[in-house]
């Protein structure tokens, strides 16, 4: 089995413990970049799991340099919306956000209806 490629944003308590999960599973999955606003505390997280992969503040810089399969974003619901649309933007074929999934049911709706136009599993 191919493993599949996944990019993380956001490296706080959770986001730890996505990371932890997807590395607990290295015949499935391959950590291809790691964003975060707090440069010195994702460098620290990178370290601390002995990751050398590519480090981000930026997270579209990061999907457009990786090009991951899956993309796990652990952030507010404010800018999950966002989030979606640079996974299509960048060929993104899976995501994994935490609930709730957005500030309203319209936003929830567009962001459903991307994930299904473009083939997206969430």
């Amino acid at each position: 089995m191919a493993k599949h490629t996944v990019a993380i944003m956001g490296l706080g308590v959770r986001g730890k413990t996505h990371l932890k999960a997807i590395l607990e599973n290295p015949d499935r999955y391959e950590v291809v970049g790691l964003c975060d606003i707090n440069v010195p505390k994702m460098e620290a997280v990178a370290a601390s799991f002995g990751l050398s992969v590519p480090l981000f503040a930026d997270v579209e810089e990061m999907l457009e340099a990786t090009r991951p399969e899956a993309f796990v974003f652990v952030t507010y619901p404010d800018i999950r919306l966002s989030m979606i649309e640079l996974a299509v933007k960048y060929g993104v074929r899976a995501v994994s956000l935490e609930k709730p999934m957005a500030e309203s049911m319209l936003e929830a709706k567009k962001m459903t209806e991307l994930c299904v136009a473009n083939g997206i599993k969430a």
